[in-house]
This record gives C-alpha cells, sequence and structure tokens, in this order.
C-alpha cells in the first residue's frame, strides 16, 4: 500500500506540482480550512526492507503470540471493502486476511500450538494492524491539523489517488468549458480548438474576457 501511495503522489508531484491545495472543514465548528500541502512533506522515509512476510511475538491478554503475517496490498484492501458492510468490518477482515499464521506458545516451547480466527482475542487483530502500520507507514498518510477558529486539533487522512483522480476530473471539466467558449465565439470545430494547445487557446479567452469587460 505505500509503494502504491507514494507512486500516486510523485505521479500528482510531476503533473500538477509539488503544491496541493486543500479545504477542509473543522469537525468542531465547521470553519473552513485552506490548506497548502506540498508533496514533498508527504512522502516517508522508508524503512526497514520489505518482506514478503514477518513473524513476530506479540504479548496479548497475559498470552504469548507468534503471528506470521504479511503487508497488505491494493487488492487485499478492495477485497475487504466489498467483503464487509462498514470501515469497521473491512478493518478487520483486511487484518485477517493478511494473517497466515497464529501460534500459542507457553512456558514450554513444545507446548506451542497454531490457533485458528476463532481463538483469537479480538486485541491481537489491533496489535497486527499496529505492526503493519508501522512496517508500511507510508501506507496511510494522516495529516495533524489544529483548526485557527476554534483551536480544536484532529487527524485526518489523505487518500492520494482520490485527490488526483479530483483534479485530473477537475481539469478534463476546464478543457470542455474552453472548448464550449471558444466554438461559441468563433464557431470554430472542437477539433480545430484542440489543436491548438493550451497556450493559445487561453490567449483567445483571455481576449473574449476583455472583450466582454
Amino acid at each position: 500500500m505505500g509503494d502504491r501511495e507514494l507512486l500516486l503522489l510523485l505521479l500528482r508531484r510531476q503533473i500538477f506540482g509539488n503544491i496541493m491545495p486543500c479545504l477542509l472543514l473543522c469537525p468542531a465548528c465547521s470553519e473552513r480550512m485552506d490548506l497548502q500541502l506540498k508533496v514533498d512533506d508527504l512522502t516517508v522515509e522508508a524503512g526497514a526492507e520489505c518482506q514478503l512476510r514477518y513473524e513476530q511475538t506479540m504479548e496479548v491478554d497475559d498470552k504469548s503470540f507468534r503471528v506470521s503475517f504479511r503487508l497488505p496490498t491494493g487488492g487485499d484492501v478492495e477485497r475487504a471493502l466489498h467483503a464487509a458492510p462498514d470501515a469497521e468490518g473491512a478493518a478487520k477482515e483486511l487484518a485477517l486476511s493478511c494473517i497466515e499464521s497464529v501460534t500459542r506458545s507457553g512456558n514450554d516451547p513444545a507446548s506451542a500450538v497454531e490457533v485458528g480466527p476463532e481463538a483469537w482475542p479480538d486485541s491481537l487483530l489491533q496489535e497486527v494492524s499496529a505492526r503493519m502500520e508501522k512496517l508500511d507507514p507510508q501506507g496511510e498518510v494522516r495529516l495533524q491539523l489544529a483548526c485557527p477558529a476554534c483551536g480544536h486539533d484532529f487527524d485526518q487522512s489523505l487518500d492520494a489517488g482520490g485527490y488526483l483522480v479530483q483534479e485530473l476530473a477537475a481539469r478534463q471539466r476546464a478543457k470542455y468549458q474552453e472548448v464550449h467558449q471558444l466554438a461559441l465565439a468563433y464557431h470554430w470545430s472542437e477539433a480545430e480548438i484542440l489543436r491548438m494547445g493550451p497556450r493559445k487557446r487561453r490567449l483567445y479567452l483571455e481576449l473574449l474576457n476583455a472583450d466582454h469587460e
């Protein structure tokens, strides 16, 4: 997931530049918050080399578990969202899909036994999720924010893919608007207008706006 988020951020920087303007509403007072984010500030330095799977010991509810798991991929997230009715269920489904085995350890190593999901405490899934987040810090970028109006502190998740899609859609709508205005004014065809290139189209639009004013 972290790889995908990083690539989306870098792609966004290549297309639109480093600055990412954002508009948020404070969850406490609904005040508008205008932000100027930077792609460079949102990229997280990679930690240890990624592995296909991890085996870690976790102490949960006074019991020791040896957990073998892998980090989630974009496909895992999509399947979890389709399999669960809400975000909490999807998070649980995602953790379950990435856990390969759980072994409960005792005082005697010979007494270790593999246990199925029905025997896992809920806090074990929470611990596994926390370990995944730490191992893949770019997987979910969260902004720590403070409202300038009321001082409320809150955090907000940033969806790099959703942000980029909105910007691309806005650019497409703007291009259609340019074609629409120039076709109305000069009666050129769509193909003729698009062959001009963005700089020439903007020059004609500026002339039209000046005449209108």
